[in-house]
């Protein structure tokens, strides 16, 4: 469960991340820093697992989101470093499965996500990956809508499809909020310039919480995300800052 967002500001691009990790128990950590600094030129995030049965029935996560941390550390990042982790999160994969592999494979899938800017602007990198019938890692290229509304918004986004297009009374009153209008609902691209960048903090803050309020109203049998986030500021012109 995740929910990443983006908001373009007068300065930088604010990202949030909501902290909440499931574990193999099946017990939540909400302590998580689920948003990776790639030197100073990127912001990445995953999101999904693929999850391997060991020996005893005992449960093995492969975290993506290690893997890319990781890989990553050096803080390069280009579209051949790009190829080169898929590649690399391949070859880690058949590790696993050598390693835990007993008969059993949970096929599901995750996702990676880079925001980075270039010379020709802001670009975002969306890669799914999948685990295919053979018990091979498969990385598939994603036209996935990522802008709802007025925000940037990826993983669990029920609750922002709600409010943008939904129906439900329950949400009429957020719906009818003046922050939630300004930054979800009525947007647009010239407004980009009146935001400042403690305005979109403190909305990314206030909507992870909300999401995480409003969720189990759309899907009560499953968990909604953490409460509290994780920042990141993506400079235009290259520049990252993690905001804990």
């Amino acid at each position: 469960m995740t929910l990443i967002l983006g908001i373009a500001t007068k300065g930088p691009l604010v990202f949030a991340s909501d902290r909440r990790v499931t574990l193999p128990d099946g017990t939540y950590d909400d302590r998580i820093n689920k948003l990776v600094m790639i030197g100073d030129a990127a912001v990445a995030s995953a999101y999904g697992a693929v999850r391997l049965q060991g020996e005893g029935s005992s449960v093995v996560r492969f975290d993506v989101y290690e893997i890319m941390k990781d890989f990553f550390s050096d803080g390069v990042y280009n579209p051949q470093r790009l190829s080169e982790f898929e590649r690399h999160i391949a070859e880690k994969f058949v590790e696993y499965r050598e390693h835990y592999f007993s008969g059993a494979i949970f096929r599901c899938r995750f996702q990676v996500i880079i925001y980075s800017w270039t010379n020709g602007g802001f670009r975002l990198n969306h890669r799914v990956f999948m685990v295919d019938a053979e018990g091979n890692l498969r990385p598939k290229g994603t036209n996935k809508k990522c802008l709802h509304g007025g925000i940037l918004a990826d993983g669990d986004v029920a609750v922002l499809t709600e409010l943008i297009s939904g129906h439900n009374p329950v949400f009429d009153e957020l719906r009818n909020d003046n922050e939630i209008k300004r930054f979800v609902i009525n947007r647009q691209q010239q407004e980009i310039e009146t935001v400042e960048p403690d305005e979109a903090i403190a909305f990314n803050k206030r909507l992870i919480a909300l999401c995480n309020e409003y969720y189990p109203l759309i899907n009560a049998e499953q968990a909604p995300i953490s409460e509290s986030c994780n920042l990141a500021l993506l400079h235009r012109g290259n520049g990252v800052e993690i905001l804990i």
